[in-house]
């Protein structure tokens, strides 16, 4: 009966670097793939510059029907914004401080105001 002989290295070793699992790997290469098409993308926005919105495109902002009833009524001629006087916020910061604000009657008006009714 003949001998095999192998010629070649012998059955590898496992180290401890081996026997350690890489948890993160799939992670890594997932935010490495993440990455590079965020940047491809970063890359188009820049040849495209600013034909990204048409120049006549602007910010935009939406106003309630109420602000819009007052800014009509603010151009009005002879209409006057009264600004709070000294004395009348040292009378309520002194009903505040007294608690003589919160009345039975300003609760219930609240109350109601806060839940329709």
């Amino acid at each position: 009966m003949g001998t095999i002989q192998n010629s070649g290295q012998g059955p590898r070793r496992i180290t401890d670097a081996d026997r350690t699992s890489d948890a993160a790997r799939a992670t890594r290469r997932t935010n490495t793939g993440a990455a590079s098409q965020v940047d491809a993308n970063r890359a188009d926005d820049t040849t495209l510059g600013t034909n990204l919105r048409p120049a006549t495109a602007g910010d935009r902002i939406e106003v309630s029907a109420e602000a819009r009833m007052l800014l009509a009524k603010s151009e009005t001629p002879g209409y006057v914004v009264k600004e709070p006087t000294q004395e009348h916020l040292a009378k309520l910061r002194k009903g505040y401080l007294d608690g003589s604000l919160t009345t039975a009657e300003l609760l219930e008006y609240t109350a109601k105001k806060l839940l329709g009714g």
